[in-house]
């Protein structure tokens, strides 16, 4: 039965909302993505929640309305987010990449948090702040980009004491596969895991269509345990498919975004995972680990075909890139 929360009326918060980098209208003085800078999207006193972050996809303008849309020029481009005037930021990691549009080339999904449609990128997680929130981005290369983006958020009359904080844990790095495993997280302090996206690439034809890169278990381990308290027995199955990546495709949770090809027959595949009901909460800890060692366990009856060819090869080093988004106090 519901609750008719969309028909309720809030005295508590009042809406704002900022548009930025787009000179072409009422703001032709607004400053713009040049080389070598950096544009605010937000600076906002607080207690507040922003609701939603929408850009278009960034262009170089070539002449007139002539525009290039190769994620080349995107893909440098860096978001970082304070809070309540903290020197570091509490969230720094490349723009595109923060919407589950890894490196700017992912195909079009829509889930409850992020989407990407043609020419632009939308996210609906919540980004609370208590004091103080301070968004930028910055345009690292040569050239002139062009677009627009625009942040909405709440003000609010009070902070409630049990919002958290949203932070990410971003990593960018290699593994073995299947004699090593990596960490994508290692979270220090209560709080709760919402959202998370994952990219593995390698480029051996064993890997064709995610083969041996889907072999990996995601292991949370939980306030300081020993043994995972959440283990999902392959990738795809943690993000919510079976038996390896067969398609684009999502369910307003969860999505692969990625299905590459590559030059030697190997494979890039992404996924993401959005949770509302099943997030992972933790009192003290969180640590989350990709783990391949477990396909050369000796206990079992015999190894799988794929995964002893890669132990013989001995080179399955895979690019993983992953994110996991967290709120915490």
């Amino acid at each position: 039965m519901t609750d008719y929360q969309i028909a309720r009326i809030n005295i508590n918060k009042t809406t704002k909302q900022k548009p930025s980098l787009w000179a072409n209208d009422k703001y032709p003085n607004t400053p713009q993505l040049h080389p070598k800078s950096k544009v605010v999207l937000l600076d906002a006193e607080g207690p507040g929640v922003v609701t939603s972050i929408h850009t278009t996809r960034m262009s170089p303008r070539l002449i007139g309305e002539i525009w290039n849309w190769d994620s080349k020029y995107i893909k440098d481009i860096m978001l970082r987010i304070w809070y309540d005037n903290n020197s570091t930021p509490a969230i720094e990691i490349p723009f595109y990449d923060f919407f589950g549009d890894i490196q700017g080339d992912s195909n079009y999904f829509s889930t409850i948090y992020f989407s990407k449609v043609h020419r632009a990128n939308n996210c609906r997680l919540l980004i609370p702040f208590r004091k103080h929130i301070k968004i930028e981005i910055e345009n690292p290369t040569e050239i002139s980009l062009n677009g627009l983006a625009d942040v909405q958020y709440d003000l609010l009359k009070s902070f409630p004491k049990d919002l958290g904080y949203l932070r990410v844990a971003y990593v960018n790095g290699c593994v073995n596969v299947p004699q090593e495993r990596i960490q994508l997280a290692d979270i220090r302090q209560k709080g709760s895991i919402v959202a998370s996206w994952l990219q593995l690439a390698h480029d051996d034809v064993l890997c064709k269509d995610g083969a041996v890169l889907c072999e990996g278990n995601n292991e949370f381990y939980i306030d300081g345990e020993s043994h995972p308290s959440l283990e999902y027995l392959g990738t795809e199955d943690c993000y919510g498919y079976s038996w390896g990546f067969h398609q684009i495709e999502s369910d307003f949770y969860q999505a692969i975004i990625k299905k590459e090809t590559l030059k030697n027959q190997g494979a890039k595949i992404s996924l993401i995972r959005c949770r509302d009901n099943d997030k992972i909460s933790f009192n003290q800890s969180c640590r989350v680990v990709l783990d391949y060692t477990h396909e050369i366990n000796p206990n079992l009856n015999g190894l799988n075909p794929d995964i002893k060819k890669a132990l013989e090869k001995g080179d399955i080093d895979a690019e993983v890139i992953s994110c996991i988004y967290y709120y915490s106090l």
